[in-house]
């Protein structure tokens, strides 16, 4: 991708996507609720009891967890962009938080 911004866009690429599970909204909110929900109940006896668990932790994802996640995500953002690209000190993920303490 990077090779092909270069030669299609005029100036310099330097931006490049983070790697950090900070700025990645799927790492930030769904996988850590899904992974929680999925794995708190435990008791596999087999990949396909995994794999129902997963389906129907998924069938609970709402709407509003959804729209609470991308409120938390930009605040996190404007925290990273604040720190100019360095370390930023972010808070730890409160919709999970929310999640475990309602559990």
């Amino acid at each position: 991708m990077m090779k092909y911004l270069t030669k299609e866009v005029s100036g310099s690429v330097t931006l490049r996507l983070s790697n950090s599970l900070d700025t990645n909204p799927f790492d930030h909110g769904l996988r850590a609720w899904l992974e929680f929900r999925v794995y708190s109940g435990g008791g596999f006896t087999s990949t396909d009891d995994l794999k129902q668990r997963a389906v129907e932790v998924w069938d609970e994802l709402t709407l509003e967890m959804c729209r609470t996640w991308c409120s938390e995500f930009k605040e996190r953002m404007e925290t990273v962009v604040a720190a100019n690209g360095g370390q930023a000190k972010l808070r730890c993920n409160t919709t999970l938080d929310s999640v475990i303490r309602n559990y």
